[in-house]
């Protein structure tokens, strides 16, 4: 596996998890896992692996942090100068398939194919969680965004 490579997995669980112990925990678990399976030559893409084995360790690992009730704010990662309010707002209430194909596809820009096959679910249905993904988040946007315009144009 290249650099390139580990730094989206890292990337992935930083962003669905908003937390830098949980996302480093989860990385270096989807790493292993990814390894492992290409030393088995298995005849699967990286995309296809990197899909699989990312929604795999997120899925437990979220079951986990319900089960045992601990918060997954505990260790935040924050980002001076960088309001990720919305974002977490997002996190908070979306729905876990549509975050997961909002980062596959429009942050990692992973192939919808890729996806699809990852999931084993039609590329329709990856294309139906996204439009959702975006519509939601657009939606955190706008009131962000209007606070903006006001700010920088006050006599509107």
């Amino acid at each position: 596996m290249n650099d390139n490579q580990v730094q989206s997995i890292i990337l992935f669980f930083r962003l669905a998890f908003m937390n830098s112990t949980l996302a480093q925990k989860a990385s270096q678990e989807t790493h292993r896992a990814i390894e492992n399976q290409l030393k088995k030559k298995m005849q699967q893409s990286f995309e296809v692996l990197f899909v699989r084995q990312t929604a795999n360790t997120f899925h437990r690992l979220r079951m986990n942090l319900y089960k045992t009730k601990r918060r997954a704010d505990t260790h935040l990662l924050e980002v001076p100068a960088m309001n990720l309010g919305p974002w977490r707002d997002f996190l908070r209430q979306t729905p876990d398939e549509e975050i997961l194909a909002l980062l596959w596809v429009h942050i990692l820009q992973l192939p919808i194919l890729a996806v699809a096959q990852g999931l084993s679910v039609t590329e329709g249905t990856v294309r139906h969680r996204l439009s959702r993904a975006v519509r939601i988040l657009s939606g955190k946007l706008e009131p962000l965004e209007a606070q903006t315009v006001r700010a920088v144009r006050p006599w509107k």
